[in-house]
Protein backbone atom coordinates (compact mmCIF):
# COMPACT_ATOMS: atom_id res chain seq x y z
CA UNK A 1 0.00 0.00 0.00
CA UNK A 2 1.73 3.43 -0.50
CA UNK A 3 2.56 5.17 2.21
CA UNK A 4 0.43 8.46 0.98
CA UNK A 5 -2.61 7.07 -0.32
CA UNK A 6 -4.27 10.62 -0.53
CA UNK A 7 -2.45 11.12 -3.85
CA UNK A 8 -3.69 7.56 -5.63
CA UNK A 9 -6.61 6.05 -3.99
CA UNK A 10 -10.24 6.27 -4.41
CA UNK A 11 -10.37 7.98 -1.10
CA UNK A 12 -7.66 10.91 -2.63
CA UNK A 13 -8.03 14.54 -1.75
CA UNK A 14 -6.97 15.49 -5.35
CA UNK A 15 -3.30 16.60 -6.08
CA UNK A 16 -1.03 16.73 -3.17
CA UNK A 17 0.34 19.61 -1.59
CA UNK A 18 4.07 18.27 -0.76
CA UNK A 19 4.59 21.56 1.37
CA UNK A 20 1.45 21.40 3.29
CA UNK A 21 1.67 17.68 4.45
CA UNK A 22 5.43 17.96 5.14
CA UNK A 23 4.50 20.69 7.47
CA UNK A 24 1.64 18.93 9.28
CA UNK A 25 3.48 16.04 10.13
CA UNK A 26 6.24 18.17 11.28
CA UNK A 27 3.86 19.99 13.40
CA UNK A 28 2.26 16.39 14.68
CA UNK A 29 6.30 15.41 15.56
CA UNK A 30 6.75 18.85 17.30
CA UNK A 31 3.90 18.56 19.14
CA UNK A 32 4.96 14.57 20.44
CA UNK A 33 8.02 15.82 21.75
CA UNK A 34 6.45 18.22 24.26
CA UNK A 35 4.20 15.43 25.05
CA UNK A 36 6.53 13.26 25.79
CA UNK A 37 8.72 16.10 27.73
CA UNK A 38 5.16 16.92 30.32
CA UNK A 39 4.70 14.77 33.84
CA UNK A 40 1.48 14.95 34.69
CA UNK A 41 -0.89 12.45 32.85
CA UNK A 42 -3.77 14.82 33.00
CA UNK A 43 -1.93 17.30 31.13
CA UNK A 44 -0.66 14.75 28.87
CA UNK A 45 -3.53 13.19 28.05
CA UNK A 46 -5.34 16.82 26.94
CA UNK A 47 -2.14 17.47 24.78
CA UNK A 48 -2.46 13.88 23.06
CA UNK A 49 -6.53 14.74 22.01
CA UNK A 50 -5.46 18.38 21.29
CA UNK A 51 -2.89 17.03 19.20
CA UNK A 52 -4.61 14.42 17.38
CA UNK A 53 -7.97 16.66 16.47
CA UNK A 54 -5.40 19.58 15.46
CA UNK A 55 -3.45 16.82 12.85
CA UNK A 56 -6.95 15.22 11.28
CA UNK A 57 -9.33 17.79 11.50
CA UNK A 58 -11.94 15.54 13.31
CA UNK A 59 -15.14 16.94 14.80
CA UNK A 60 -14.09 15.34 18.12
CA UNK A 61 -11.80 12.42 19.61
CA UNK A 62 -11.99 10.09 22.58
CA UNK A 63 -8.51 8.80 24.53
CA UNK A 64 -10.05 5.62 26.10
CA UNK A 65 -8.23 3.08 28.57
CA UNK A 66 -8.95 -0.67 29.43
CA UNK A 67 -9.86 -0.78 33.49
CA UNK A 68 -10.45 -4.19 34.24
CA UNK A 69 -13.10 -6.17 32.29
CA UNK A 70 -14.39 -2.91 30.69
CA UNK A 71 -13.18 0.64 29.72
CA UNK A 72 -13.38 4.15 30.92
CA UNK A 73 -12.89 7.26 28.45
CA UNK A 74 -9.89 8.82 30.03
CA UNK A 75 -10.31 12.59 28.18
CA UNK A 76 -12.19 14.00 25.41
CA UNK A 77 -11.93 16.82 23.61
CA UNK A 78 -13.22 18.65 20.19
CA UNK A 79 -12.05 20.80 17.70
CA UNK A 80 -12.47 23.83 19.97
CA UNK A 81 -9.92 22.18 22.68
CA UNK A 82 -12.96 21.57 24.84
CA UNK A 83 -14.07 19.29 26.98
CA UNK A 84 -16.48 16.81 25.69
CA UNK A 85 -19.72 16.62 28.08
CA UNK A 86 -21.12 13.58 28.46
CA UNK A 87 -18.42 11.96 26.38
CA UNK A 88 -20.08 7.71 26.94
CA UNK A 89 -22.94 8.85 24.77
CA UNK A 90 -21.13 10.26 21.97
CA UNK A 91 -18.93 7.35 20.95
CA UNK A 92 -19.61 4.17 19.66
CA UNK A 93 -18.44 1.51 22.06
CA UNK A 94 -19.31 -1.44 19.39
CA UNK A 95 -16.29 0.02 17.66
CA UNK A 96 -14.18 0.40 20.22
CA UNK A 97 -14.14 -2.79 21.56
CA UNK A 98 -13.98 -4.04 18.47
CA UNK A 99 -10.39 -2.43 18.07
CA UNK A 100 -9.04 -3.23 21.74
CA UNK A 101 -10.26 -6.86 21.25
CA UNK A 102 -8.26 -7.60 17.95
CA UNK A 103 -5.71 -4.53 18.17
CA UNK A 104 -6.65 -4.02 14.62
CA UNK A 105 -6.97 -0.47 13.29
CA UNK A 106 -10.80 0.56 11.88
CA UNK A 107 -10.94 3.44 9.21
CA UNK A 108 -14.18 4.39 7.98
CA UNK A 109 -14.90 6.45 5.56
CA UNK A 110 -18.98 6.57 5.63
CA UNK A 111 -19.70 4.15 8.66
CA UNK A 112 -23.72 4.56 8.62
CA UNK A 113 -22.99 2.62 4.77
CA UNK A 114 -20.71 -0.01 5.28
CA UNK A 115 -21.12 -3.17 6.58
CA UNK A 116 -20.95 -4.47 9.48
CA UNK A 117 -20.23 -0.95 11.20
CA UNK A 118 -23.97 0.26 9.79
CA UNK A 119 -25.66 -2.76 11.90
CA UNK A 120 -24.10 -1.29 15.45
CA UNK A 121 -27.33 0.45 17.08
CA UNK A 122 -24.49 3.42 18.18
CA UNK A 123 -23.56 4.18 14.82
CA UNK A 124 -27.02 4.40 13.82
CA UNK A 125 -27.66 6.76 16.78
CA UNK A 126 -25.03 8.96 16.78
CA UNK A 127 -25.20 8.85 13.02
CA UNK A 128 -21.55 8.72 12.24
CA UNK A 129 -19.89 9.06 8.74
CA UNK A 130 -15.72 9.15 8.80
CA UNK A 131 -14.60 7.19 12.21
CA UNK A 132 -10.52 6.17 12.92
CA UNK A 133 -9.99 4.05 15.67
CA UNK A 134 -6.54 2.75 17.00
CA UNK A 135 -5.16 0.72 19.39
CA UNK A 136 -2.99 2.07 22.44
CA UNK A 137 -0.26 -0.78 23.14
CA UNK A 138 2.41 -1.07 25.98
CA UNK A 139 4.72 -4.07 25.96
CA UNK A 140 2.86 -5.80 22.78
CA UNK A 141 -0.30 -5.66 25.03
CA UNK A 142 -3.14 -3.65 24.49
CA UNK A 143 -4.16 -1.23 26.93
CA UNK A 144 -6.84 1.46 25.22
CA UNK A 145 -7.66 3.14 22.01
CA UNK A 146 -7.36 6.70 19.92
CA UNK A 147 -11.03 7.23 18.94
CA UNK A 148 -11.90 9.91 16.73
CA UNK A 149 -14.74 11.01 14.50
CA UNK A 150 -16.36 13.45 12.34
CA UNK A 151 -19.93 12.89 12.21
CA UNK A 152 -21.12 15.22 9.18
CA UNK A 153 -18.10 15.43 6.59
CA UNK A 154 -17.37 12.13 4.96
CA UNK A 155 -14.01 10.35 4.25
CA UNK A 156 -12.26 12.73 6.23
CA UNK A 157 -9.50 10.40 7.23
CA UNK A 158 -7.37 8.20 4.94
CA UNK A 159 -4.54 6.22 4.75
CA UNK A 160 -2.40 9.17 5.73
CA UNK A 161 -3.84 9.94 9.03
CA UNK A 162 -3.82 6.07 9.70
CA UNK A 163 -0.89 5.96 9.43
CA UNK A 164 0.13 8.50 11.46
CA UNK A 165 -2.07 8.10 14.02
CA UNK A 166 -0.88 3.93 14.69
CA UNK A 167 2.77 5.73 14.98
CA UNK A 168 1.30 8.52 17.43
CA UNK A 169 -0.27 6.00 19.51
CA UNK A 170 2.61 3.62 19.95
CA UNK A 171 4.55 6.93 21.46
CA UNK A 172 1.63 8.45 23.23
CA UNK A 173 1.13 5.48 25.25
CA UNK A 174 4.64 5.76 26.20
CA UNK A 175 4.17 9.40 27.11
CA UNK A 176 1.26 8.14 29.74
CA UNK A 177 2.82 5.43 31.24
CA UNK A 178 6.05 7.64 31.61
CA UNK A 179 3.50 10.53 33.28
CA UNK A 180 1.78 7.82 35.85
CA UNK A 181 5.22 6.47 36.78
CA UNK A 182 6.66 10.16 37.17
CA UNK A 183 3.27 10.76 39.74
CA UNK A 184 3.59 7.56 41.21
CA UNK A 185 7.80 8.61 41.84
CA UNK A 186 5.86 11.57 43.27
CA UNK A 187 3.41 10.28 45.31
CA UNK A 188 6.47 7.53 47.02
CA UNK A 189 8.59 10.48 47.54
CA UNK A 190 6.15 12.76 49.37
CA UNK A 191 5.04 10.03 51.30
CA UNK A 192 8.53 9.26 52.11
CA UNK A 193 9.20 12.75 53.27
CA UNK A 194 6.20 12.18 55.51
CA UNK A 195 7.47 9.66 57.28
CA UNK A 196 11.10 11.27 57.71
CA UNK A 197 9.69 14.08 59.02
CA UNK A 198 7.55 12.18 61.62
CA UNK A 199 10.56 10.46 62.60
CA UNK A 200 12.84 13.61 62.88
CA UNK A 201 9.63 14.64 65.09
CA UNK A 202 9.53 11.49 67.25
CA UNK A 203 13.21 11.62 67.62
CA UNK A 204 13.13 15.46 68.31
CA UNK A 205 10.73 14.42 71.05
CA UNK A 206 12.73 11.73 73.02
CA UNK A 207 15.83 13.98 72.87
CA UNK A 208 13.91 16.79 74.38
CA UNK A 209 12.18 14.34 76.92
CA UNK A 210 16.00 13.13 77.59
CA UNK A 211 17.05 16.67 77.98
CA UNK A 212 13.94 17.67 80.42
CA UNK A 213 14.83 14.19 82.19
CA UNK A 214 19.06 15.10 82.55
CA UNK A 215 18.23 18.66 83.75
CA UNK A 216 15.99 17.49 86.36
CA UNK A 217 18.26 14.78 87.68
CA UNK A 218 21.23 17.54 87.26
CA UNK A 219 19.18 20.00 88.89
CA UNK A 220 18.26 18.05 91.87
CA UNK A 221 22.06 16.60 92.04
CA UNK A 222 24.03 20.06 91.70
CA UNK A 223 24.59 21.81 94.98
CA UNK A 224 23.80 25.62 94.10
CA UNK A 225 23.97 27.67 96.67
CA UNK A 226 20.99 28.66 99.03
CA UNK A 227 18.72 31.72 97.15
CA UNK A 228 18.10 34.78 99.92
CA UNK A 229 14.50 34.79 99.41
CA UNK A 230 11.20 32.81 99.04
CA UNK A 231 10.23 32.40 95.55
CA UNK A 232 7.69 29.58 96.25
CA UNK A 233 4.85 31.93 94.42
CA UNK A 234 6.51 30.94 91.01
CA UNK A 235 5.65 27.77 90.12
CA UNK A 236 9.28 25.60 88.87
CA UNK A 237 12.34 24.58 89.58
CA UNK A 238 13.95 24.80 86.11
CA UNK A 239 17.64 26.04 85.07
CA UNK A 240 15.83 28.45 82.88
CA UNK A 241 14.26 29.66 86.06
CA UNK A 242 16.53 29.57 88.74
CA UNK A 243 19.04 31.68 86.67
CA UNK A 244 16.13 34.19 86.90
CA UNK A 245 15.68 33.51 90.37
CA UNK A 246 19.46 34.37 91.14
CA UNK A 247 19.31 37.65 89.37
CA UNK A 248 16.07 38.72 91.51
CA UNK A 249 18.51 37.50 94.98
CA UNK A 250 21.03 40.23 93.29
CA UNK A 251 18.47 43.11 93.09
CA UNK A 252 15.90 42.63 95.53
CA UNK A 253 17.22 44.93 97.99
CA UNK A 254 18.08 47.68 95.60
CA UNK A 255 15.98 50.26 94.10
CA UNK A 256 17.80 49.98 91.05
CA UNK A 257 14.58 50.49 87.92
CA UNK A 258 14.10 46.77 87.03
CA UNK A 259 13.02 46.11 82.99
CA UNK A 260 11.32 42.60 83.01
CA UNK A 261 11.22 41.12 79.13
CA UNK A 262 9.19 38.06 78.18
CA UNK A 263 6.54 36.57 75.91
CA UNK A 264 3.02 37.37 76.92
CA UNK A 265 1.86 34.92 79.26
CA UNK A 266 5.03 34.00 81.26
CA UNK A 267 4.71 35.82 84.55
CA UNK A 268 6.07 39.18 84.20
CA UNK A 269 3.63 40.54 86.70
CA UNK A 270 4.69 37.78 89.03
CA UNK A 271 8.08 38.33 88.98
CA UNK A 272 7.57 42.16 89.82
CA UNK A 273 5.60 40.98 92.61
CA UNK A 274 8.22 38.91 93.77
CA UNK A 275 10.69 41.57 94.02
CA UNK A 276 8.50 43.98 95.83
CA UNK A 277 6.89 41.14 98.43
CA UNK A 278 10.55 39.96 98.87
CA UNK A 279 12.19 43.48 99.18
CA UNK A 280 12.27 46.41 101.72
CA UNK A 281 9.14 48.21 100.45
CA UNK A 282 7.14 45.04 101.11
CA UNK A 283 4.93 46.82 103.73
CA UNK A 284 4.18 50.09 100.95
CA UNK A 285 1.22 49.62 98.14
CA UNK A 286 2.59 47.45 94.70
CA UNK A 287 0.41 49.68 92.44
CA UNK A 288 0.10 47.82 88.90
CA UNK A 289 -0.76 49.38 85.44
CA UNK A 290 -1.27 48.06 82.06
CA UNK A 291 -0.36 50.39 79.52
CA UNK A 292 -2.28 49.27 76.56
CA UNK A 293 -5.10 48.47 78.38
CA UNK A 294 -5.89 53.06 79.40
CA UNK A 295 -7.38 54.23 76.15
CA UNK A 296 -4.95 57.00 75.26
CA UNK A 297 -7.22 60.11 75.99
CA UNK A 298 -7.16 58.91 79.69
CA UNK A 299 -3.46 57.85 79.52
CA UNK A 300 -1.98 61.32 81.01
CA UNK A 301 -4.10 61.17 83.84
CA UNK A 302 -4.27 57.55 84.95
CA UNK A 303 -0.37 57.56 85.21
CA UNK A 304 0.36 61.35 86.70
CA UNK A 305 -3.61 62.40 88.15
CA UNK A 306 -5.86 65.08 87.14
CA UNK A 307 -7.25 67.94 89.42
CA UNK A 308 -11.20 68.68 89.13
CA UNK A 309 -12.58 70.40 86.26
CA UNK A 310 -9.21 69.43 84.45
CA UNK A 311 -11.59 67.86 81.32
CA UNK A 312 -14.98 67.05 80.96
CA UNK A 313 -15.88 64.69 83.24
CA UNK A 314 -12.94 65.24 85.98
CA UNK A 315 -15.46 65.77 88.54
CA UNK A 316 -13.10 65.52 91.06
CA UNK A 317 -9.15 65.28 92.28
CA UNK A 318 -7.62 61.73 91.14
CA UNK A 319 -4.43 60.84 92.42
CA UNK A 320 -2.58 58.98 89.63
CA UNK A 321 -0.84 55.49 90.30
CA UNK A 322 2.81 57.40 90.37
CA UNK A 323 1.22 59.02 93.74
CA UNK A 324 -0.73 55.77 94.25
CA UNK A 325 2.63 53.71 95.11
CA UNK A 326 4.78 56.48 96.82
CA UNK A 327 6.66 54.81 98.80
CA UNK A 328 6.05 51.31 97.22
CA UNK A 329 6.72 50.11 93.81
CA UNK A 330 4.95 50.76 90.67
CA UNK A 331 4.54 48.16 87.89
CA UNK A 332 3.67 49.42 84.54
CA UNK A 333 3.25 46.70 82.20
CA UNK A 334 3.54 46.47 78.47
CA UNK A 335 5.33 49.90 78.29
CA UNK A 336 6.29 49.59 74.89
CA UNK A 337 2.78 50.22 73.98
CA UNK A 338 2.99 54.17 75.07
CA UNK A 339 2.33 57.02 72.82
CA UNK A 340 5.95 59.07 72.54
CA UNK A 341 4.73 62.25 74.06
CA UNK A 342 3.49 60.38 76.77
CA UNK A 343 6.81 58.65 76.70
CA UNK A 344 8.52 62.25 77.13
CA UNK A 345 6.53 62.76 80.14
CA UNK A 346 7.30 59.68 82.05
CA UNK A 347 10.68 60.40 81.01
CA UNK A 348 10.77 63.95 83.22
CA UNK A 349 8.58 62.16 86.21
CA UNK A 350 11.45 59.49 86.23
CA UNK A 351 14.29 62.27 86.03
CA UNK A 352 12.74 64.65 88.76
CA UNK A 353 11.22 62.82 90.72
CA UNK A 354 8.09 64.56 91.13
CA UNK A 355 4.83 64.48 89.36
CA UNK A 356 2.50 67.33 87.81
CA UNK A 357 -1.45 66.46 87.74
CA UNK A 358 -2.95 67.29 84.54
CA UNK A 359 -4.81 70.94 84.77
CA UNK A 360 -2.87 70.90 87.89
CA UNK A 361 0.02 73.76 88.98
CA UNK A 362 1.51 72.29 92.24
CA UNK A 363 4.13 69.45 91.55
CA UNK A 364 3.88 66.27 94.00
CA UNK A 365 7.49 64.94 94.82
CA UNK A 366 7.44 60.69 94.25
CA UNK A 367 9.48 58.02 95.65
CA UNK A 368 8.98 54.83 94.12
CA UNK A 369 10.63 51.63 92.72
CA UNK A 370 9.62 52.02 89.17
CA UNK A 371 9.60 47.73 87.33
CA UNK A 372 8.76 47.91 83.38
CA UNK A 373 7.46 45.02 81.36
CA UNK A 374 7.23 44.96 77.80
CA UNK A 375 6.32 41.89 75.61
CA UNK A 376 8.12 44.01 72.62
CA UNK A 377 11.81 44.22 71.80
CA UNK A 378 12.31 47.19 72.84
CA UNK A 379 15.87 47.58 71.70
CA UNK A 380 13.82 47.25 68.32
CA UNK A 381 11.55 49.94 68.90
CA UNK A 382 13.88 52.25 69.49
CA UNK A 383 15.86 51.29 66.50
CA UNK A 384 12.65 51.97 64.80
CA UNK A 385 12.39 55.46 66.28
CA UNK A 386 9.14 53.93 67.72
CA UNK A 387 10.57 54.43 72.33
CA UNK A 388 12.33 57.23 73.09
CA UNK A 389 16.41 55.86 73.78
CA UNK A 390 16.66 57.89 76.66
CA UNK A 391 13.43 56.33 78.33
CA UNK A 392 14.38 53.12 76.95
CA UNK A 393 17.80 53.57 79.50
CA UNK A 394 16.18 54.81 82.74
CA UNK A 395 14.07 52.34 82.70
CA UNK A 396 16.54 49.60 82.11
CA UNK A 397 18.71 49.76 84.85
CA UNK A 398 18.67 45.88 85.23
CA UNK A 399 16.43 43.76 82.71
CA UNK A 400 14.96 40.27 83.76
CA UNK A 401 14.20 37.96 81.07
CA UNK A 402 11.07 35.39 81.67
CA UNK A 403 12.01 32.40 79.75
CA UNK A 404 8.94 31.25 77.74
CA UNK A 405 7.34 27.83 79.08
CA UNK A 406 8.88 25.93 75.91
CA UNK A 407 12.69 26.61 76.85
CA UNK A 408 11.28 25.20 80.44
CA UNK A 409 9.15 22.09 80.18
CA UNK A 410 10.40 20.33 83.42
CA UNK A 411 8.03 23.05 84.88
CA UNK A 412 5.21 21.61 83.13
CA UNK A 413 4.54 18.95 85.08
CA UNK A 414 4.64 20.94 88.43
CA UNK A 415 2.30 23.75 87.12
CA UNK A 416 -0.10 21.07 85.63
CA UNK A 417 -0.01 19.89 89.33
CA UNK A 418 -0.13 23.61 90.68
CA UNK A 419 -3.43 23.95 88.62
CA UNK A 420 -5.38 20.52 89.31
CA UNK A 421 -4.98 21.85 92.81
CA UNK A 422 -5.97 24.86 92.09
CA UNK A 423 -8.93 23.29 90.17
CA UNK A 424 -10.36 21.44 93.12
CA UNK A 425 -9.57 24.43 95.50
CA UNK A 426 -11.86 25.95 93.14
CA UNK A 427 -14.97 23.66 92.69
CA UNK A 428 -14.72 21.84 95.59
CA UNK A 429 -13.41 18.95 94.89
CA UNK A 430 -10.92 16.43 95.24
CA UNK A 431 -7.75 17.32 93.11
CA UNK A 432 -7.88 15.20 89.79
CA UNK A 433 -4.96 13.32 88.22
CA UNK A 434 -3.83 13.27 84.66
CA UNK A 435 -2.78 9.92 83.14
CA UNK A 436 1.07 10.04 81.67
CA UNK A 437 0.28 10.11 78.19
CA UNK A 438 -1.62 13.30 78.51
CA UNK A 439 1.26 14.64 80.80
CA UNK A 440 3.49 13.72 78.10
CA UNK A 441 1.55 15.66 75.15
CA UNK A 442 1.25 18.44 77.67
CA UNK A 443 5.03 18.80 78.17
CA UNK A 444 5.76 18.33 74.10
CA UNK A 445 3.46 21.06 73.33
CA UNK A 446 5.02 24.95 72.57
CA UNK A 447 2.79 26.76 74.64
CA UNK A 448 2.83 29.93 72.76
CA UNK A 449 0.32 31.94 75.15
CA UNK A 450 3.19 30.16 78.10
CA UNK A 451 2.21 29.31 81.13
CA UNK A 452 -1.65 31.43 80.93
CA UNK A 453 -2.25 29.18 78.20
CA UNK A 454 -1.56 26.07 80.13
CA UNK A 455 -3.46 26.94 83.08
CA UNK A 456 -7.03 27.61 81.27
CA UNK A 457 -6.03 24.48 79.33
CA UNK A 458 -5.69 22.48 82.89
CA UNK A 459 -9.18 24.03 83.54
CA UNK A 460 -10.80 23.41 80.56
CA UNK A 461 -9.54 19.54 80.47
CA UNK A 462 -10.80 19.46 84.25
CA UNK A 463 -14.79 20.98 83.04
CA UNK A 464 -14.91 18.53 80.03
CA UNK A 465 -13.44 15.41 82.42
CA UNK A 466 -15.85 13.29 84.87
CA UNK A 467 -12.71 12.05 86.95
CA UNK A 468 -9.01 11.40 85.88
CA UNK A 469 -7.69 13.07 82.84
CA UNK A 470 -6.82 10.24 80.24
CA UNK A 471 -8.94 10.99 77.39
CA UNK A 472 -6.73 11.87 74.24
CA UNK A 473 -9.51 13.44 72.29
CA UNK A 474 -9.91 16.31 74.79
CA UNK A 475 -6.38 17.48 73.33
CA UNK A 476 -7.54 17.94 69.72
CA UNK A 477 -8.13 21.20 70.20
CA UNK A 478 -5.15 21.97 71.45
CA UNK A 479 -3.36 20.17 69.11
CA UNK A 480 -5.02 22.09 66.38
CA UNK A 481 -5.15 25.25 68.32
CA UNK A 482 -2.28 27.51 67.42
CA UNK A 483 1.19 26.97 65.15
CA UNK A 484 4.28 26.49 67.07
CA UNK A 485 6.51 29.44 67.02
CA UNK A 486 10.21 29.89 66.14
CA UNK A 487 12.07 27.26 64.76
CA UNK A 488 9.50 24.81 64.95
CA UNK A 489 7.15 26.73 62.87
CA UNK A 490 6.65 26.48 59.19
CA UNK A 491 4.44 25.47 56.27
CA UNK A 492 4.22 22.21 57.71
CA UNK A 493 1.61 22.87 60.11
CA UNK A 494 -0.42 24.78 57.80
CA UNK A 495 -0.30 22.10 55.17
CA UNK A 496 -4.47 20.84 54.60
CA UNK A 497 -5.69 23.38 56.80
CA UNK A 498 -8.59 25.70 55.27
CA UNK A 499 -8.33 29.62 54.87
CA UNK A 500 -11.23 29.59 57.61
CA UNK A 501 -9.14 27.49 59.77
CA UNK A 502 -6.09 29.76 59.31
CA UNK A 503 -8.06 32.58 60.41
CA UNK A 504 -9.12 31.09 63.69
CA UNK A 505 -5.93 30.20 64.94
CA UNK A 506 -4.60 33.77 64.15
CA UNK A 507 -7.47 35.10 66.10
CA UNK A 508 -6.79 32.78 68.72
CA UNK A 509 -3.24 33.79 69.24
CA UNK A 510 -3.20 37.52 68.84
CA UNK A 511 -5.98 36.94 71.35
CA UNK A 512 -4.35 35.47 73.60
CA UNK A 513 -1.01 38.13 73.29
CA UNK A 514 -3.09 40.73 74.37
CA UNK A 515 -5.19 39.02 76.58
CA UNK A 516 -8.18 39.27 75.57
CA UNK A 517 -8.39 42.64 74.62
CA UNK A 518 -9.94 43.06 71.23
CA UNK A 519 -9.48 46.70 70.68
CA UNK A 520 -5.66 45.69 70.57
CA UNK A 521 -6.36 42.72 68.91
CA UNK A 522 -7.88 44.06 66.01
CA UNK A 523 -5.27 46.86 65.90
CA UNK A 524 -2.51 43.76 65.72
CA UNK A 525 -4.61 42.19 62.93
CA UNK A 526 -4.80 45.48 60.93
CA UNK A 527 -8.71 44.84 60.92
CA UNK A 528 -11.28 47.28 62.20
CA UNK A 529 -13.07 45.97 65.66
CA UNK A 530 -16.32 45.28 63.84
CA UNK A 531 -14.32 43.21 61.52
CA UNK A 532 -13.02 41.18 64.48
CA UNK A 533 -16.39 40.95 66.70
CA UNK A 534 -17.99 39.59 63.34
CA UNK A 535 -15.08 36.85 62.94
CA UNK A 536 -15.53 36.06 66.70
CA UNK A 537 -18.59 35.16 66.38
CA UNK A 538 -18.61 33.72 63.15
CA UNK A 539 -15.69 30.83 64.10
CA UNK A 540 -17.51 30.35 67.93
CA UNK A 541 -14.08 31.77 69.52
CA UNK A 542 -13.87 31.85 73.53
CA UNK A 543 -11.81 35.36 74.26
CA UNK A 544 -9.37 34.41 77.03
Amino acid sequence: MSRFPRIFGPAGRGEPDYRAEYHRLLRLQENLKAILSERNVRSVLSRIMDSVVDFTGAERGFLILRRGDGHEIATARNIDREEVKRPDFKISHSIAEKVMSTGETLLARNALAEAPLSLYSSVATLRLKSVLCVPFRLRNEIVGALYIDHRFEEGKFDSVDLHAMEAFADQATIAIENARLNEENEKSRKALESVNAELERRIAETEEELAVARRSRDGEAAEAPPLKHDYSAIVGKSHALRRVFELLDRITDTTIPVLVLGESGTGKELVARVLHANGPRAKSPFVAENCSAIPESLMESELFGSVKGAFTGADRDRAGVFVQAHRGTLFLDEVGELKPDVQGKLLRVLQESEVRPVGGTERKKIDIRLIAASNRDIEREVAEGRFREDLYYRLRGVVVTVPPLRERREDIPLLVDFALAAAARERGEEKREVAPEILKSLVRHDWPGNVRQLLNEIRRLVALSSGRIEDPRLLRDLERSIPPRGAAAGAAWWAGRSLADVEREMIVRVLEETEGRKGEAAKRLGIPRRTLFDRIRRHRIEAP
